[in-house]
């Protein structure tokens, strides 16, 4: 019986290592996704907003973080149609829905993951430098 205690504390242990390392890396995936768009805005002020190549190519990206494109919407964006001019505000307007993972404990004592996908909104403006 006096090993009793100490498993519930390496069970319990677990739980909490695998709940903080799934948070950390839902944190880690904002991160990168704060940094991708970063660096799109980046692109779009020299460029006057997204042509249909950088547009492809962070589709690309994003499925590399495990974001589908069909998890993605790109309304207010600023899209180069030629009308933007230099001095001009130009936006990178999207939601993305994140994988989100959960681990909770059911009544019979039994770990369940839990996933789904939470959304995330990522507004940025610049001025067009080009």
């Amino acid at each position: 019986m006096d090993f009793l205690p100490m498993i519930l504390l390496i069970v319990l242990g677990a739980y909490v290592l695998i709940s903080c390392g799934l948070q950390i890396r839902y944190l880690d995936t904002l991160n990168r996704l704060e940094n991708l768009s970063r660096k799109y805005l980046m692109i779009m002020e020299t460029t006057n907003g997204m042509t249909t190549i950088e547009l492809n190519q962070f589709y690309k990206d994003l499925e590399e973080m495990g974001i589908p494109a069909s998890d993605v919407d790109f309304e207010g964006t600023t899209f180069w149609d030629g009308n933007v001019e230099y001095g001009e505000e130009i936006y990178l307007n999207f939601k993305a829905k994140v994988p989100y993972h959960l681990f909770s404990i059911s009544e019979d004592f039994r770990l369940r993951k839990t996933c789904f996908k939470k959304e995330v909104k990522i507004r940025k403006c610049a001025l067009a430098l080009a």
